[in-house]
């Protein structure tokens, strides 16, 4: 049928057809049918141009035929390969890049080549004298079905002619009304009826109908809306009415050909961008839509901040964690309203950070909401600047109640533990000084009495031994219940102390030791000196239990309103290098955890320094000074 159409549309005497459809509807439908099918294709074209070149070419010598309808077979197949071979097995006609490629492809480089051979089958038998002739003739023929026809019948296969899915009637129907429109006004403008002398823009009537159709309706409409225009031009033509029916036949023809060319590629190339950015749009929405799922799933805000174009993009849940709507206007300080009173200022100062620089920002902990309400969340912020030197800010917000509140439940129970072991503590130095002291001062003296009454001089000898493991006994006590809990503490203060326990320490362990105190820490609250105490404590135990130490310095310093301690050692350092320190490790989780816990609970921080040789504990407490210059 489409080969019958290309001959009924040829210009007498030269047989020059205006238009050759029966290769675009051959590719069309190998594009649409499978390849194993393709031969019953092949089994219906053969004995249909058959029967074609009997009737309208009976003088056509066998050659010729067997070259047309080979020709056409060939052209059709080597160009569905050629363009599979280029944009993928699957040709889906929306893209700008698989239109271009189409274009060159199946409308110039395939025709181009294989016309050429068929075009000399005809040359060496007679049939053709002009060669070039025919082959520009053929070659301006087949471009206009070719890059029309196939997007047509390939994207109405696939249900998506209009660009849209087909289960939506709309734009069907937006399709059918264009069809009306664009045919008339065509009909109108290139016919017989219209003033185009006076009125040359009337021929301009159908074009605002192409650019609708390549804007709304895609590649598959503008096609439809292409072909419905040279129906009506070429009918026009036919029946010598309009700009192609003013010279001979074979420049009417050309120069219908050369319009419908040069009108349909920029056009179907519109519609392949609209394409694309309909179907980008669309992968866009149901990427941010998959997005918010996954981050309302996961309690995760996200936002980007434009500085360039001020706008501020946020996902759904972000503005639903901070109450925001819809609306323009907003910048990453509209988070600031949420944000809890006591974390505001420091949360403003991370956002101004972030707006005005790329450097890589920690993150950040903080409230929203009441006090009784609060939620925590965590801000993490990428800054960079874009190609027009603008700032581009990405943030997230990550939903960590549960994690702040495990750890300040760990903190209260470290800080309970703490407690509840000083006051063991405590308790045990009391019962040591109070009871079991008392016991060996009373064997102490009944061992002396006794000794007065003893005279003989075995008995006063063993008496004597006896006296002197008491005493070392009750000294013994007398020093585990000052270790326990000094009671000298609120007397002599921090560093009357200090300079008893250090040299203590290093006579005991054989550990040299140096202190430097200031004064001052005496000032400290009772609080702060207990703190400051039992972590020098714990520090210089695990210097003699894991250090392997000779030297160790240990430094109280009240510099601006904070007070350092500072314990180092000459030792091997913290390490667990293998599986024999096992024991080591556990005993020292339990004094540095306890440690950071006193620290914490003073409003300081506690840093350890591990080296190849020696450790550093640092701990730094702010203080503050009531009336008088007191510490409090």
């Amino acid at each position: 049928m489409s080969a019958l159409v290309g001959t009924l549309l040829s210009v007498p005497p030269s047989g020059f057809a205006i238009i050759w459809p029966a290769t675009a509807f051959l590719v069309s439908t190998f594009l649409i049918i499978a390849p194993s099918r393709w031969w019953l294709c092949v089994a219906a074209v053969i004995p249909t141009h058959f029967y074609i070149a009997a009737t309208l070419q009976p003088g056509a010598p066998i050659p010729v035929v067997v070259t047309q309808i080979g020709g056409n077979l060939i052209l059709a197949l080597a160009t569905v390969v050629a363009v599979q071979k280029a944009v993928g097995a699957r040709v889906r006609f929306d893209s700008f890049s698989t239109l271009v490629t189409f274009i060159l492809v199946a409308g110039l480089g395939v025709p181009a080549v294989v016309n050429s051979l068929i075009l000399a089958v005809h040359l060496s038998t007679g049939w053709t004298h002009d060669f070039w002739l025919a082959w520009r003739q053929w070659m301006i023929a087949g471009i206009f079905p070719t890059i029309t026809i196939p997007p047509v019948l390939v994207l109405a296969a696939n249900g998506r002619l209009t660009g849209q899915p087909s289960a939506s009637p709309s734009p069907r129907l937006e399709l059918l009304l264009l069809i009306a429109l664009l045919f008339a006004f065509s009909f109108e403008a290139f016919g017989a009826a219209a003033n185009t002398t006076s009125w040359p823009a009337l021929f301009l009537a159908p074009f605002p109908f192409l650019i609708w159709a390549a804007v709304r309706l895609g590649v598959g409409g503008t096609s439809v809306s292409l072909l419905v225009l040279a129906s009506a031009t070429i009918v026009q033509a036919l029946w010598h009415h309009g700009p192609f029916a003013l010279q001979s036949p074979a420049r009417d023809v050309i120069s219908l050909q050369a319009f419908l060319v040069t009108i349909s590629i920029p056009l179907i190339l519109l519609a392949a961008l609209m394409d694309e950015r309909r179907w980008t749009a669309a992968l866009l929405r149901l990427s941010e839509a998959r997005m918010n799922v996954v981050a309302s799933a996961t309690d995760t805000g996200l936002w980007q901040w434009d500085s360039g174009t001020k706008s501020l993009w946020a996902s759904d849940h972000c503005r639903e964690m901070f109450g925001l709507g819809a609306g323009d206007g907003q910048t990453p300080m509209s988070f600031l309203a949420s944000v809890h009173p006591l974390d505001r200022q420091r949360f403003e100062a991370a956002i101004k950070l972030a707006l005005s620089s790329t450097e890589q920002l920690p993150a950040q902990d903080f409230r929203i909401g009441n006090e009784s309400e609060a939620r925590w969340l965590q801000l993490q912020v990428h800054s960079e600047l874009g190609s027009d030197n603008k700032m581009q800010v990405s943030g997230v917000f990550r939903d960590v109640t549960e994690r702040v509140l495990a750890h300040l439940e760990a903190e209260e129970l470290r800080r309970r533990l703490a407690n509840l072991k000083e006051d063991e503590r405590r308790r045990i130095a009391e019962e040591l000084h109070d009871s079991t002291a008392q016991h060996l001062v009373a064997a102490k003296l009944n061992l002396s009495s006794l000794k007065t009454r003893v005279r003989a001089p075995e008995t006063r000898g063993i008496l004597a031994l006896g006296l002197k493991s008491l005493h070392e006994a009750l000294m013994e006590v007398r020093t585990f219940s000052y270790l326990l809990h000094p009671p000298q503490l609120g007397r002599i203060g921090l560093s009357g102390v200090l300079r008893q326990y250090v040299p203590g320490f290093a006579s005991r362990t054989g550990v040299t030791a140096s202190l430097r105190v200031n004064p001052l820490a005496d000032l400290l609250s009772a609080e702060q000196q207990h703190a400051i105490l039992r972590i020098t404590q714990e520090s210089l135990s695990n210097v003699h239990r894991h250090a392997r130490a000779s030297n160790v310095t240990v430094a109280v310093r009240c510099i601006s309103d904070v007070v350092h301690l500072v314990v180092s050692d000459d030792g091997k350092g913290i390490q667990f290098n293998n599986g024999r320190e096992l024991g080591e490790r556990l005993r020292l989780g339990v004094g540095l955890p306890g440690m950071a816990a006193r620290v914490q609970q003073l409003g300081g921080r506690m840093d350890v320094d591990r080296r190849v040789r020696g450790t550093t504990v640092h701990v730094a407490i702010p203080l503050a000074y009531g009336s008088g210059g007191q510490v409090r």
